[in-house]
């Protein structure tokens, strides 16, 4: 549930975050890949007066308001507090696993290179994020002009690593120090542009994509594009249909 509140488009917080209202905020198919398998939408709402109404609330608005602190950061501390968060939450069951970031960063800096948060045995985090090259792969993959597609992303934190790496790259082929971009607006504007121009994330349910957005701009008013979209029956398109889904994901960000 934590996870799902941190997603949500909210209007009202005040009357949309309560215990009463939560499974209207959800749509059925991020239900049934967020929540444990076999809890309904009917069979929470017969269980759900033994929640403290007023503790759901206090703690749905502590989670969106750590959020909300994170995004005032500068873009290295707010993915520090981004992944933080996502350290308290959950798998729903064992059929739903929401990748750790530690285990992201071994992923991806083991295969593509790019900035760890992590020291090189990925125990521990760590203040500086070091840089990884991997010969006729890392700078093939993070260069100017990169386009990089994200495939069913669920929590973001894939295209969380990505984007910090892609951001990094475009500073540093622009003869750029991260260390002289103290203001955290102009950090802002150089990574929605990447995120805009660089990323492009497919997702299999609704409230997956509206996480995902959530991972990379927080909630922010974003005047660029963010490129994550939820295609309907994904395993199916992308399993039997193949090219069309292709010709759909052309289409759809030409």
């Amino acid at each position: 549930m934590p996870l799902l509140i941190y997603g949500a488009d909210l209007i009202n917080e005040d009357v949309q975050l309560s215990i009463d209202s939560f499974t209207d905020l959800i749509d059925d198919k991020s239900w049934a890949e967020f929540m444990p398998q076999k809890v309904t939408k009917e069979k929470f709402n017969k269980f759900k007066r033994y929640y403290d109404p007023d503790v759901f609330r206090a703690a749905g608005k502590r989670i969106r308001s750590i959020v909300r602190v994170a995004d005032t950061m500068p873009v290295e501390e707010r993915i520090k507090r981004i992944t933080t968060i996502f350290s308290y939450f959950r798998n729903p069951d064992k059929e739903t696993v929401l990748t750790p970031w530690r285990v992201v960063n071994m992923h991806m800096n083991s295969c593509v290179g790019g900035y760890s948060f992590f020291d090189e045995n990925y125990e521990s985090t760590i203040d500086v994020p070091r840089y990884t090259v991997h010969e006729n792969v890392t700078e093939r993959v993070f260069t100017v002009g990169s386009r990089i597609l994200e495939i069913n992303s669920k929590s973001g934190l894939y295209p969380l690593y990505l984007a910090y790496t892609l951001y990094r790259t475009y500073l540093d082929r622009n003869g750029v120090d991260v260390a002289n971009v103290q203001d955290v607006k102009r950090q802002n504007e150089l990574w929605d542009q990447v995120v805009s121009e660089c990323l492009f994330v497919i997702c299999k349910t609704p409230m997956a994509k509206s996480i995902t957005r959530r991972t990379l701009h927080g909630y922010r008013d974003v005047g660029r594009r963010v490129n994550a979209k939820y295609f309907e029956d994904l395993g199916n398109q992308v399993k039997n249909k193949a090219g069309n889904f292709v010709d759909k994901v052309y289409r759809d960000w030409e």
